[in-house]
């Protein structure tokens, strides 16, 4: 009986052994790929906020010429 209940321990320390390492060896992967998206995540944000800062430059460029030809056409 004692060695039977002693075989039970160990092999539920066995699974736990073996669900531990595998949870923490998932936890690595995901962190890795979690990196890994971050990192595009701000070449992404960097690279749209150049180009809306172009956009609104080119608006901004649009507008004063607009402007420009209403006031040329309002002195004709």
């Amino acid at each position: 009986l004692l060695g039977r209940c002693i075989a039970v321990v160990l092999m539920f320390m066995g699974v736990a052994l073996i669900t531990i390492l595998t949870a923490n060896f998932s936890a690595y992967l995901l962190s890795a790929k979690e990196k890994e998206v971050e990192e595009k995540l701000e070449v992404d944000t960097a690279l749209l906020s150049q180009q809306l800062y172009d956009i609104s430059t080119r608006l901004e460029n649009i507008e004063t010429k607009l402007e420009e030809l209403k006031n040329y056409s309002n002195r004709e």
